[in-house]
C-alpha cells in the first residue's frame, strides 16, 4: 500500500460516497496496524500468514482474490508498482474483473467512475470507463 494509493482511494470513496478500506497482506503486518488507525479508512483488513513471509505472485494473488471474493469491495486501488503489476492481473483473471493500470486522473460522470489514461507513448489521453 502507498500512501498516494491511499490518498487517491479517499479522494474516489468522498466523491462516489463510497468508504473506503485498507488491506494489509504479509507474515506479520502488526507494526503496519498503527501507521493506519490514524488515517480515515471504515476498517483495516489483515491478511497474515507465513505463506506470505516473502513475496510471491501465486501467494498474493491468491491472499487478495479471497478478501475481493469475502468483501466485494467496488473498486481495488493499488499503488503503481513493479509487485502489484505482478501479481494484480492474477486477481484480475482469475475473479473475471477487469484490470486498469497506469491511470494517471479519474473523475466522475453521472455517478460513474471515469479513469485517465496515456496512450500511444503519452501523445494522448484516453478516458476509461470500468463499469
Amino acid at each position: 500500500m502507498s500512501w498516494e494509493a491511499l490518498a487517491g482511494g479517499q479522494a474516489m470513496g468522498r466523491d462516489l460516497s463510497l468508504p473506503v478500506s485498507v488491506v494489509l497482506m504479509g507474515d506479520d503486518v502488526s507494526g503496519l496496524v498503527n501507521s493506519f488507525q490514524s488515517k480515515d479508512v471504515k476498517e483495516i483488513l489483515k491478511v497474515e500468514t507465513p505463506l506470505l513471509n516473502g513475496y510471491s505472485a501465486d501467494g498474493f494473488s491468491s491472499a487478495l482474490a479471497q478478501v475481493i471474493e469475502a468483501e466485494s469491495p467496488q473498486y481495488v486501488i493499488m499503488g503503481h508498482t513493479y509487485m502489484v503489476r505482478d501479481f494484480l492481473p492474477r486477481v484480475s483473471a482469475k475473479l473475471g474483473l477487469p484490470f486498469l493500470a497506469d491511470n494517471i486522473a479519474y473523475g466522475v460522470d453521472g455517478g460513474s467512475l471515469v479513469l485517465s489514461k496515456q496512450v500511444f507513448s503519452g501523445k494522448l489521453v484516453a478516458d476509461v470507463a470500468p463499469n
